[in-house]
């Protein structure tokens, strides 16, 4: 009886760990390009500097980070002989034929949602949020999708806190609009959380 029971034990045993094999060895591979371009952004803001300074310091990030990529003015070049200067025009352009013109089998879409600087004295805000995309150029399938926001706020009730606020954020965006990088810090974070997400799913 005992020595049944032991046959037994070890078939099942055996059979599971059969499944379990098939199982691992059937699981699909995901998707992720070996060369990345980075489109112009589609921009909903009211700034006109803001997807630039996004879109300059993604590029920055991705090539820190070990991305292949087409550079932005080799990027731009190409799409203005196709006669895209802006990104809320690629919309109406199939992945396949850009992939095959930029010479990438990735295409990272920008949406700028959010760029502003409100300075109101008794409160001021400071927010980015960017949402991209990352497109697989022969399938137009989706590899990676994600949005992120940074905001800094204040808020002020006596009149001492309200005039510092006006001084000091009103500094801080001559200072910036000099550099010609607002809203550095919050495009800055927004920027390093969105590849920590793609750097989740990227190939080791």
């Amino acid at each position: 009886m005992r020595f049944k029971k032991f046959i037994f034990s070890v078939f099942a045993a055996g059979f599971l760990f059969s499944c379990a094999t098939k199982k691992r060895a059937s699981r699909p591979q995901v998707f992720f390009p070996s060369v990345v371009a980075v489109l112009p952004f589609h921009n909903y803001t009211n700034d006109l500097q803001g997807p630039d300074v996004t879109r300059s310091l993604l590029e920055i990030s991705l090539n820190r980070h070990g991305y292949r990529m087409i550079d932005a003015k080799t990027v731009n070049s190409r799409l203005k002989e196709m006669g895209i200067t802006d990104g809320g025009q690629l919309g109406g352009v199939r992945s396949k034929e850009l992939g095959a013109k930029l010479g990438a089998d990735g295409l990272l879409y920008g949406d700028l949602l959010e760029f502003k600087n409100v300075n109101l004295g008794v409160f001021a805000n400071r927010k980015v949020e960017l949402k991209l995309k990352l497109v697989d150029a022969k399938t137009g399938d989706i590899v990676w999708e994600k949005k992120r926001e940074k905001s800094h706020k204040k808020f002020a009730a006596k009149k001492p806190q309200v005039k510092k606020i006006l001084v000091e954020g009103y500094a801080e965006k001559v200072m910036e609009n000099i550099r010609r990088s607002p809203l550095r810090e919050e495009s800055e974070e927004v920027v390093r959380l969105l590849v920590q997400d793609l750097n989740k799913i990227r190939k080791k």
